[in-house]
């Protein structure tokens, strides 16, 4: 298939594939169980999935659209099933490492400027979240050269990505880049280099050996001394256009709450009361007879109660999260330039 995606993949890059909605036997999909909640599974004969709503049975997926939903054995609990994205696949991957996660990956995307047909170096690969999402952003004909010094993480990366059909994009390099440099086939050939390194700035003229003119290199750290040290480094090498920013994300949550419509104003659609003028008119007189019959003792069985109930409706509101996503860490970018 063209880019070496598979259907079902995490990369769709054939239009063909991407428009196909059925599930086949040997897919990727993702299983939706709730917001906070989705699995990555396999659509394999006799597997199955088990949670709290049931047991599934993946096989019968084959012949099923994505985007609709399956009951379990008993037919009473269900999830969605979704097809597979570079999106979902940073919620559903198995940890390894710490991982970028959609904020701070579309500003990476967006800094180093990159586009189908970009040629872009990464180091380290880690769990894959940020490589995946750089496939998807050079596919189908451009290329993608991750570097990993642990040789475990390096192979078990290497394995993921040809499960979800990425090894025509992708390619894994065990490799120490703050000593050992990118190597020569990588010299000029990259138009962008993300580095997510303890020591970043002893990668900075390996960077700068490996990108074209006019190239970008972003930096990854969770440290502002990082940063500044791999600053320094970039003034160094000659590169302009340094630019260190922070994505924090803020959510907004959504609630229905009951209010108190004030009574001398006009009442919403679909409210009942009177107009303005007469539960102006009613109030006046209310307060009237409340002056003219106050108690003159401790008792307040000589006033007036008031026969008006508050008006009140149902609303929705916004306020942000009280749990908001903190620091994660510094994006510094910067172009090379001759």
């Amino acid at each position: 298939r063209a880019g070496g995606a598979a259907a079902g993949g995490v990369l769709p890059t054939d239009t063909a594939v991407a428009d196909d909605d059925v599930i086949r036997e040997g897919d990727l999909v993702v299983l939706y169980e709730s917001y906070a909640s989705q699995k990555a599974v396999l659509v394999k004969p006799g597997a199955r999935f088990q949670n709290r709503y049931g047991v599934f049975e993946l096989g019968s997926l084959v012949g099923e659209r994505y985007g609709g939903r399956i009951f379990d054995n008993k037919g009473k609990g269900f999830v969605h099933v979704l097809r597979a994205t570079s999106e979902l696949w940073t919620r559903v991957l198995p940890h390894r490492t710490q991982i970028l996660y959609h904020p701070d990956i579309s500003v990476v995307l967006a800094g180093l400027e990159l586009r189908p047909g970009s040629v872009v170096v990464e180091s380290g690969t880690g769990s894959g979240s940020l490589t995946t999402a750089l496939a998807r952003c050079v596919a189908p004909h451009g290329a993608v050269r991750t570097y990993e010094f642990n040789p475990g993480r390096a192979d078990r990366a290497r394995a993921e990505f040809e499960e979800n059909g990425l090894t025509d994009m992708v390619t894994v390099v065990t490799r120490d880049v703050e000593a050992d440099g990118f190597g020569e086939d990588a010299e000029g050939c990259a138009d962008g280099v993300f580095l997510d390194l303890p020591s970043p700035w002893r990668a900075v003229p390996h960077a700068a050996a490996a990108l074209r003119p006019g190239g970008l290199v972003c930096s990854f750290s969770p440290c502002i001394e990082q940063v500044q040290r791999a600053a320094e480094a970039l003034c160094r090498e000659g590169f302009c256009e340094l630019t260190t920013v922070e994505c924090l994300l803020r959510a907004y949550e959504t609630h229905a709450e009951d209010v108190i419509i004030d009574m001398d104003r006009e009442p919403a659609p679909g409210v009942k009361g009177g107009g303005l003028a007469e539960r102006g008119a009613k109030r006046k007189r209310m307060a009237d007879a409340s002056v003219d019959n106050k108690p003159t003792g401790g008792s307040a069985e000589g006033g007036e109660k008031s026969d008006v109930a508050p008006q009140s409706r149902t609303i929705v509101s916004c306020r942000p999260s009280i749990e908001a996503v903190g620091h994660t860490g510094y994006l510094t970018f910067a172009r090379r330039v001759m």
